[in-house]
C-alpha cells in the first residue's frame, strides 16, 4: 500500500485493522518476518559469525502507551517473560 512519501508503511495491519498485530518472526508466518533476517545480514555483513549472533524479540513493547494495542497487555507481559528467559539463558552460557 502506498503512503506519504518517504515513510514506510505495514500492509498486513492496514488489511486488518481489527485484528491483533502479529508476531515478526512467528513460525506460522515466516513471509511476514523483516527484522530478524535484516538483522542477521547486517551482522553478518560486519563479520559477526552466525554461531555468535543471538536474535531475542520482544512483542508489543509499546502496548503500555499506546491506545491501539488496549487489550494486549497479557500477550505482550507473555513475549516479555519468554524473552527475558531466552536472554538468563543466554547469560548462563
Amino acid at each position: 500500500m502506498a503512503g506519504p512519501p518517504g515513510r514506510a508503511t505495514s500492509s498486513c495491519r492496514e488489511a486488518e485493522p481489527s485484528s491483533p498485530p502479529t508476531s515478526t518472526h512467528h513460525p506460522k508466518h515466516p513471509h511476514l518476518d523483516f527484522q530478524m533476517p535484516y538483522l542477521k545480514a547486517y551482522f553478518g555483513n560486519l563479520g559477526v559469525p552466525p554461531e555468535n549472533l543471538h536474535l531475542v524479540a520482544a512483542e508489543l513493547t509499546r502496548v503500555d502507551v499506546l491506545p491501539q494495542l488496549a487489550g494486549l497487555e497479557d500477550v505482550a507481559a507473555a513475549s516479555h517473560t519468554r524473552a527475558r528467559a531466552t536472554l538468563t539463558e543466554l547469560a548462563a552460557v
